[in-house]
């Protein structure tokens, strides 16, 4: 798999130069193009797996690959409970292992790294790397791998913990909730309610990137955290006080903000500029001004609904 992967690279390598050199046509360059697309696609789906159904079991899968270990799994542990929240490799040992964890009760405050040999523990076959993510009095979300090879990284396992990390981040409270859209969702109906309330004008402007994916994603995943960053403090800082904004994925952001005014809304009909690093990244949007019952169903309509509207190119209320 990994020749695979690097005969992959090689070979997008070689094109782009002799696209560049002249050495072969536009033509034979989209041909190329195609075979290299679905090699691509077929070796992600053999590093994913099978079983791999969402984002985060594909990031422990790309963690496994590429640092050596058997199994990797991000695991919310409750006293001498514990629930696998995302895993990819051998179940069985991540099983065995949090058994283990779970009967030693281990102090796993925010931050703790603990390893674990067959050395210090006959029952584990393979070395134990546990990171704790974090810590509240109801429960601790670790990152636990398992190996036996000389050639894992530890500064590679602590890169990938930081990036769960991140994640984790936008979940506060004592019990973390993978239910990322429920979050948002929660969020977007306490500000409207609150403001409602107050005879507030709300308006609502969802935002999509549609070419983050092809312009961005070979940075990796800690530039696309950035990025997904910028976006935020920029949507935030053009509409200012009282206002927010949600991240549905990388590519799609929702902004709440209230309307005070024709003035004010005509200082915020400027066509808002994003760019990271030097590159401009240009957007679609739908507005709509939160009002009754009505507008409010149509807010949620969109909000489940944005990217089927993008993929299909109809955008109601572009503006």
């Amino acid at each position: 798999m990994q020749n695979d992967v690097k005969k992959l690279i090689l070979d997008v390598g070689e094109k782009i130069k002799a696209y560049s050199k002249g050495q072969i046509t536009f033509e034979e360059a989209k041909d190329s193009y195609q075979n290299l697309s679905s090699r691509y696609s077929h070796l992600s789906k053999s590093l994913l797996g099978s079983d791999s159904r969402h984002y985060l079991e594909g990031m422990l899968a790309h963690h496994n690959s590429n640092n050596y270990t058997i199994a990797s799994a991000l695991i919310k542990i409750h006293d001498m409970d514990y629930q696998i929240l995302a895993g990819h490799g051998e179940s069985r040992l991540v099983t065995k292992a949090m058994e283990e964890i779970t009967g030693q009760r281990l102090d796993l405050k925010s931050g703790t790294r603990v390893t674990m040999t067959p050395r210090d523990n006959s029952r584990l076959s393979h070395t134990l790397h546990i990171r704790c993510l974090t810590s509240t009095l109801a429960a601790n979300t670790v990152l636990l791998a398992l190996t036996s090879s000389d050639y894992f990284s530890p500064d590679y396992f602590e890169q990938t913990a930081a990036i769960f990390k991140n994640l984790l981040s936008p979940f506060p409270g004592e019990d973390t909730d993978f239910n990322y859209f429920q979050y948002i969702a929660s969020g977007i109906r306490d500000y409207i309610t609150e403001y409602k309330s107050q005879n507030a004008r709300i308006v609502s402007v969802f935002f999509v990137f549609k070419t983050i994916d092809s312009v961005f994603l070979h940075m990796g995943i800690p530039s696309i955290l950035e990025l997904s960053g910028v976006i935020k403090e920029t949507i935030q800082s053009y509409y200012k006080n009282n206002s927010r904004c949600y991240s549905l994925s990388v590519r799609e952001y929702i902004a709440l903000y209230q309307q005070k005014g024709e003035d004010d809304e005509n200082n915020r009909r400027k066509k808002i500029d994003f760019s990271y690093r030097g590159i401009t990244i240009p957007y679609d949007i739908i507005k709509l001004e939160i009002t009754d019952e009505e507008t409010i169903q149509q807010f949620w309509n969109n909000y489940y609904h944005f990217s089927q509207y993008i993929i299909k190119g109809d955008v109601p209320n572009e503006k």
